[in-house]
């Protein structure tokens, strides 16, 4: 079975003052370094980081040591799904996402998903307006009518080929609407992050250095 990752990495960082926030330093390493890691225990031989043209130069640089990431650039600007857009002409038969900004266990992609065409790794949060969080029959993306409620987000992502051609056939605007299509669509399982924590702020950041330490 063929495996590839799938990390977006062209947001702007603008809450950043556009610093790539996927090299920023953590637990001996950079955020991006952990992400690519995390995808080879999870038996991809191909990484695929999609950038944009004010990146890929600091990207190219910083990954010369992995001879298994390629890239190429999100061209149309339609939130995350411009990411994903990009890579599905990549697709192999399991595709695994991951965003190179947060922090998840090291293994969670170490683990068989030849049973469903989609899963979702979510975890528990208690400010589920800043997360796509997975109720019974959808993904309701920061919605802020759950402010003061714990939810279940989700935070990781593994789709078949299938579900990659399924997206590509079709012109979603946001990949909320393109999840919740193929949910509906394929049906989905989900598997437990123990713990993901979003680097969005510097305070985020911040916050996760001291607490580790």
């Amino acid at each position: 079975m063929s495996i590839l990752g799938v990390i977006p990495a062209a947001g702007k960082g603008d809450r950043w003052g556009g610093y790539c926030k996927e090299i920023l330093p953590i637990k001996g390493q950079r955020l991006l370094d952990r992400t690519i890691e995390s995808m080879k225990i999870g038996g991809a031989s191909q990484i695929l980081v999609v950038s944009s043209i004010d990146k890929i130069q600091i990207h190219a640089l910083y990954l010369q040591m992995y001879p298994e990431v390629m890239f190429t650039l999100q061209k149309i600007n339609k939130d995350l799904y411009g990411a994903i857009y990009e890579s599905l002409r990549f697709a192999k038969d399991r595709n695994l996402f991951a965003m190179p900004d947060t922090v998840y266990p090291f293994d969670i992609f170490n683990k068989s998903f030849s049973s469903q065409d989609l899963w979702l790794g979510v975890f528990e949060t208690d400010t589920p307006e800043r997360f796509g969080v997975v109720l019974e029959d959808k993904v309701c993306d920061k919605c802020k009518e759950l402010i003061g409620t714990k939810q279940f987000a989700w935070g990781v992502l593994v789709w078949s080929k299938k579900v990659a051609d399924f997206w590509l056939s079709y012109n979603f605007e946001t990949f909320t609407d393109a999840l919740n299509s193929a949910m509906n669509t394929f049906g989905y399982k989900t598997f437990s992050l123990d713990f993901y924590h979003d680097m969005a702020t510097w305070y985020d950041y911040k916050e996760y250095i001291e607490n580790e330490n």
